[in-house]
């Protein structure tokens, strides 16, 4: 039996303390309170969603995760981001 892209990752990104959640192939989070998935409710949901090929993670406080998407190949702009106060990252 194959399992998708999600119920693999899941326990690697677990282990990192990143808790997923499996996404649908319209790039929709395939559950409700997806926000606030905790690492148990993840492994919970790598269990039920066996065929997930796709999976997301939230960013901000909760996960103490920043994301920066930077569109520009002027190296100043990242550098700018990295500098930003609480790495760009909003309280």
């Amino acid at each position: 039996m194959t399992k998708g892209v999600f119920p693999t990752w899941q326990p690697r990104d677990a282990a990192h303390g990143i808790p997923t959640f499996p996404v649908t192939a319209e790039k929709k989070p395939a559950t409700t309170g997806y926000l606030s998935t905790g690492l148990s409710g993840s492994a919970k949901l790598a269990r039920k969603f066996t065929d997930a090929e796709a999976f997301g993670f939230a960013c901000g406080l909760r996960n103490k995760l920043t994301l920066a998407d930077i569109d520009s190949t002027d190296e100043r702009v990242l550098a700018d981001a990295l500098t930003a106060p609480n790495n760009g990252a909003h309280p």
